[in-house]
């Protein structure tokens, strides 16, 4: 397994495709990004600043939905009460991981 690519499951998550976050990976694979940062504005999740970070150095993201306090998978589009469709992305780099099975620790969260 390679580490520069990203698990299954991290690659069909999110709210991007898996072509947009497998476009990302191979756009930025040279080593020339591994020392240098890239911003996420509007991470959400981090699936897609998963598929920055593996090729660079750094990955600095920030969402502005963190604050809220559900999570996406709990959020019922069905609902007509649309207090019930309020949700919150929470990025937690433990949970994304790289096709060999390691994660990342080059994710910095600002709030």
């Amino acid at each position: 397994p390679d580490a520069r690519e990203l698990s299954h499951q991290t690659l069909i998550s999110g709210l991007t495709s898996s072509k947009f976050k497998q476009d990302i990976i191979d756009l930025f694979r040279s080593d020339r990004y591994a020392q240098t940062t890239a911003l996420d504005i509007g991470a959400g999740s981090g699936t897609t600043t998963a598929a920055l970070a593996v090729n660079f150095g750094t990955v600095v993201a920030t969402e502005v939905f963190w604050e809220i306090d559900k999570p996406w998978g709990e959020v019922d589009l069905t609902s007509t009460d649309f207090s019930k469709r309020q949700f919150g992305f929470h990025l937690d780099p433990r949970r994304l991981f790289k096709r060999d099975g390691s994660s990342f620790n080059n994710i910095v969260k600002l709030h």
